[in-house]
């Protein structure tokens, strides 16, 4: 007996229904997001007042809500109580330089890993090395800023691993430069103030600056001109999430804002432990989303230096798969946090036994 079989679907028609139900369900959800927008009529000055606030976007996301971190952090009582007691023996300057400068090239490394940089770490103490001839003396020099650093005429890929991808060696440059900076600021006197715009904006400038990214930003086709280290001034999305919401440019500058702010009040207020508290920080960054690209690797900058500033040291991930990082970054910013929190929590504990258990 013959049996008759169906064929199945051509993946490219899969593909298309797959798409035309994503656009769907993301158009949806921007309707559920702005949804008080509808009573008011567009163009208005009302209109127009709302949108450059971006209250909308925040108080549909509340990036800003602490609950969830707190509720890990009554869970995690001992562990975090045993990181106070090891990153005492941090609170020695000399120590703590000595083993965050030691982490650079590592934390710069896996930072272009994550977003695809297929060098290795051999390369990246490779580039450290060839870098210091040029300019180790400015990034030593604490009144010596980033943008200073950024102004200097900078190796080429070819001067630094000739026989490596161009642009991938770029991003391992600018990461380890902007880290060493970074590491250099972190350690400056108590009372150095830290992160600010100019220094976020400073951050996003460094990691891009001559890469193909760079090159992309400045010469859109359509749309206001930028350039790193600006604010985006067009819609994004990201491929890994396409139901993941990012303010619009209009909303960036007062969200912004509003993010310094809430921060140096979390800050004051001491109710987060540093680890949490700068994971906190990194995913509400991320999830304003200010600059056209490098906001990952700007974010887990001001991970390193909130953690550095309060005696911790920037977490580098051991076998760490890209999917999984994006996964649990997409669960923070849904109030999630636990995942991420709990494997920051145990490599910091896991980082300072191995640098103090022996000391």
């Amino acid at each position: 007996m013959s049996v008759s079989i169906k064929p199945l679907k051509h993946s490219a028609t899969i593909r298309s229904q797959f798409r035309a139900y994503n656009t769907r369900a993301r158009d949806e959800l921007l309707r559920k997001v702005y949804a008080p927008f509808k009573s008011l009529k567009e163009g208005s000055p009302e209109y127009k007042s709302l949108a450059k606030s971006g209250k909308v976007w925040e108080e549909y996301h509340k990036p800003g809500d602490d609950r969830p971190y707190l509720a890990i952090q009554a869970t995690m009582v001992k562990e975090l109580e045993e990181i106070d007691r090891w990153k005492q023996l941090l609170e020695n300057n000399n120590k703590k330089r000595v083993f965050t400068t030691a982490l650079i090239n590592k934390y710069a490394h896996q930072s272009v890993g994550i977003e695809g940089n297929n060098l290795g770490i051999a390369q990246a103490n490779t580039i450290s090395v060839k870098l210091a001839k040029y300019v180790d003396g400015l990034l030593e020099h604490t009144m010596s800023s980033l943008g200073d650093v950024l102004n200097l005429s900078l190796p080429l890929a070819s001067t630094l691993l000739p026989t490596e991808d161009a642009n991938e060696t770029i991003e391992l440059r600018n990461h380890i430069l902007v880290c060493k900076k970074l590491v250099e600021a972190a350690l400056a006197p108590s009372d150095t103030k830290g992160l600010n715009e100019t220094y976020v904006k400073e951050l996003a400038r460094g990691v891009l600056i001559d890469t193909t990214s760079q090159d992309m930003i400045e010469r859109m086709a359509w749309g206001k001109r930028t350039k790193i280290g600006e604010y985006r001034n067009l819609p994004i999305r990201v491929r890994s999430n396409n139901l993941r919401i990012f303010p619009y440019p209009a909303e960036v500058p007062a969200l912004m804002g509003r993010f310094f702010e809430w921060r140096n009040e979390s800050i004051k207020s001491k109710k987060l432990h540093p680890l949490l508290a700068a994971i906190h920080i990194m995913v509400h960054f991320t999830h304003i989303h200010p600059f056209l690209d490098g906001n990952g690797r700007v974010g887990r900058c001001i991970l390193a230096d909130h953690l550095i500033r309060n005696n911790l040291l920037p977490v580098v991930f051991q076998d760490l798969e890209r999917q999984n990082y994006l996964q649990m970054m997409s669960d923070a910013q849904d109030h999630n946090p636990e995942e991420l929190c709990e494997l920051a929590l145990s490599t910091q504990l896991d980082m300072l036994r191995t640098f103090l258990g022996t000391d």
